[in-house]
């Protein structure tokens, strides 16, 4: 395992995650898909600001909502596995996306 070097990538206001988040090192050398434009979450600024939801808390969110606006090809919408460890903020995230 490795600690995660996620923290303030696209969020730098959010700030890290309260604790040390760890990753197996087969997930640590993935390389996701930049972000473009259309990945913008529709959750109002001050819960980065007042860091309600850690940078690593929001990059879930803005990867499981890509996976949301795909389509698969018999027409239905694609899913995301939030398999994060305990402490994480899987429920904040899930709050997140229902608002988003």
């Amino acid at each position: 395992y490795r600690e995660s070097g996620a923290a303030g990538v696209l969020y730098p206001e959010a700030g890290p995650h309260p604790d040390v988040l760890s990753m197996p090192a087969t997930v640590y050398r993935c390389r996701l898909l930049p972000f473009s434009e259309e990945d913008r979450l529709r959750i109002p600024p001050s819960v980065a600001v007042n860091r309600q939801l850690s940078s690593p808390q929001l990059e879930t969110c803005l990867m499981a909502a890509r996976r949301f606006r795909q389509r698969l090809p018999d027409g239905s919408v694609g899913g995301f596995f939030l398999g994060d460890g305990a402490g994480t903020g899987k429920g904040r995230i899930i709050s997140a996306l229902c608002w988003h």
